[in-house]
């Protein structure tokens, strides 16, 4: 494949992961702004609109006709709309329906299902963030094991790995891409597919279901 084609696909798969960790952090009224008015939406399609599996296909377009229901509201009305389901998936309180750290998948064999914050898995995510030179941004308040994080160190490797092909160096290039998918096999892979289950069966509205499903199609490897 040639280099700028490596590139355009790293750099497409570093949109695309910046996209889904945005959703997965507290919605702002700006967010909601951008989901009513349909560029979130435009965006996702730009990247995965050529794209013919059929469930990833399913769940553009379930974006997109939420997009159309928020469209009739106003501003703050669609905000609260996604804060609600936010909250409810996975803030609280009350027990969290679809809980957004890999820590509490991890730990949930050995606590009766329920699982805790702050595990072993919490502290080798954040090893490997250290490891790559990876800064959580200031906007994010979470711990270093929330999906959105996760998410996110995926699309800084995935962007490094573009810039990587556009200077012709196919090592570090190569480099990168091993240690996103080492990332992928020992955390994101471990419980996304669980984390994307609980939330398309708590989600009230299609929204954090459907990107949910993104996520799970799009930023794993095949058979995981």
């Amino acid at each position: 494949m040639p280099v700028c084609e490596n590139a355009a696909l790293a750099q497409s798969d570093a949109e695309l992961a910046e996209l889904l960790a945005r959703c997965f952090l507290q919605p702002s009224p700006d967010f909601a702004l951008e989901v009513k008015g349909g560029s979130l939406t435009q965006a996702l399609r730009e990247i995965l609109g050529e794209c013919s599996d059929s469930e990833i296909r399913a769940a553009l377009d379930d974006v997109e006709s939420f997009a159309r229901d928020l469209s009739a509201l106003d501003e703050q009305a669609a905000y609260l709309k996604l804060e609600a389901d936010y909250n409810r998936l996975f803030v609280g309180p009350g027990k969290l329906l679809a809980p957004p750290y890999e820590s509490v998948h991890a730990t949930r064999d050995g606590l009766e299902g329920r699982g805790r914050l702050r595990g072993p898995a919490e502290r080798e995510v954040h090893a490997a963030y250290v490891a790559s030179g990876y800064d959580m941004p200031e906007r994010f308040v979470e711990y270093p094991d929330h999906i959105a994080v996760e998410l996110e160190f995926l699309a800084m490797l995935a962007a490094q790995e573009a810039e990587a092909w556009e200077q012709g160096d196919e090592s570090a290039a190569f480099e990168l891409q091993e240690r996103a998918d080492a990332f992928r096999e020992e955390h994101l892979g471990r419980w996304l597919s669980s984390f994307a289950e609980e939330v398309r069966s708590g989600a009230k509205l299609p929204f954090y279901a459907s990107v949910a499903t993104l996520a799970r199609k799009t930023m794993l490897a095949p058979g995981e």
